[in-house]
């Protein structure tokens, strides 16, 4: 029962680390607004992104048809717009909704609320449409009675009217027309625009809407983000106190561990290859234009950015528990053989037992006797027989 489970709380301290390296690569990139500030940047997509989305905005098609006329194009307009709001105007604004956004996603605004200033762009927007209508104008002949002169339509100039003067006039009135050029834009015009079931979801405007649902995984993600470390080290060393052996559960924690993060530099490598060409196309029905020109774009920075980050903290911490794991090895495996030379020298000395002095060879009399002194040789007896008397 102990071993089932301490190999359960090694797959959580695992999971637990492998889920914090992605959970805090996320929050570095994706939730950091300065970092996609940067990759919508790096995307160029300024330079065109305006052109795009009035391409392919119906609503702001018709709006420019209605406020041009047969000479003043949708075309046109769309030109003398783009050299109006350039792309330096366009980061501006758009960095400001990046920053209204990420307010609202961490709770510190109830909707994305913003306001972008474009009332002041019209005047260089009636300039840079009246130089783009002149060479048109220039064509026209005079006319010959002011009855003949159409402002919508004109076949021909008024007596006395230049090329500059007619291509201003439609060009103050193409501005007067459109309603980015008399009220500024703002979230809730924004959300306007949209259907009326999109206005009653949309953040722009409501303070309950459905994507609130985003809200609560980012202040659950911050959350996470404490816990995660906190359940890696209790469950580490719950599994290590719990083993028998330690030392060796120790060291296969550590490998575990190692394992883990291998996958999600792995992982990280992944993402950074494939981001750079991936094609979101493929996959959705969603314009293709707004998906190619402004989307795909600002994946191909954000990818390869989040895969880099998950593989240098996945890389980092990968290493420093492959030496933890090496270093428990070589010291289990020193331990393992100090025990085997004791057990080794405890096994000679109960198979050999130190002598005893009970048990030393007795000696025998002829070694313990003194040599004895020579034996006295009997006095010669007289043999010779008594004489006679």
């Amino acid at each position: 029962m102990r071993a089932i489970l301490a190999s359960l709380l090694s797959l959580v301290c695992t999971l637990a680390v492998s889920t914090f390296v992605t959970l805090q690569t996320l929050e570095t990139t994706v939730l950091d607004k300065n970092e996609v500030k940067g990759w919508v940047d790096k995307s160029g997509v300024y330079d065109h992104l305006l052109t795009t989305v009035l391409s392919t905005n119906g609503a702001a098609q018709q709006e420019l048809g209605a406020a041009g006329s047969s000479i003043v194009t949708s075309d046109d307009m769309t030109s003398a717009l783009g050299q109006t709001l350039d792309s330096g105007f366009i980061k501006q604004s758009t960095e400001k909704v990046i920053d209204s956004t990420y307010s609202w996603l961490n709770n510190k605004s109830s909707t994305i609320s913003f306001e972008i200033n474009t009332t002041d762009k019209k005047d260089a927007f009636i300039s840079n449409l009246s130089t783009i209508l002149q060479p048109q104008l220039a064509q026209l002949p005079q006319c010959l009675s002011v009855a003949q002169f159409q402002s919508n339509n004109p076949p021909c100039l008024p007596q006395g009217t230049t090329p500059k003067q007619a291509a201003d006039g439609l060009a103050t009135d193409a501005a007067n027309g459109s309603s980015i050029f008399t009220q500024p834009v703002t979230s809730k015009t924004l959300a306007e625009s949209s259907s009326s079931t999109a206005q009653s979801n949309s953040p722009l405007t409501s303070a309950n809407s459905s994507t609130n649902s985003v809200r609560t995984i980012v202040s659950n993600l911050q959350m996470w983000l404490i816990w995660l470390p906190i359940i890696a080290v209790v469950s580490g060393g719950l599994m290590v106190l719990l083993s028998q052996h330690r030392l060796k559960a120790a060291k296969h924690l550590a490998g575990r561990l190692t394992v883990g993060l291998v996958i999600t530099f792995a992982a990280g490598l992944l993402i950074a290859n494939v981001g750079r060409t991936f094609s979101l196309k493929n996959y959705t029905d969603a314009n293709s234009a707004i998906v190619t020109q402004i989307i795909e774009p600002v994946i191909h920075q954000a990818a390869p950015a989040i895969g880099n980050r998950l593989a240098l903290v996945s890389g980092i911490l990968g290493l420093v528990t492959f030496i933890l794991w090496i270093v428990l090895r070589v010291i289990k495996k020193r331990l393992e053989r100090a025990e085997l030379l004791n057990s080794a020298s405890d096994e000679l000395k109960v198979t050999v037992p130190p002598a005893k002095a009970s048990d030393a060879p007795t000696p025998t009399p002829s070694q313990t006797s003194a040599p004895s002194a020579p034996q006295s040789q009997p006095a010669p007896t007289n043999s010779r027989p008594a004489a006679r008397k």
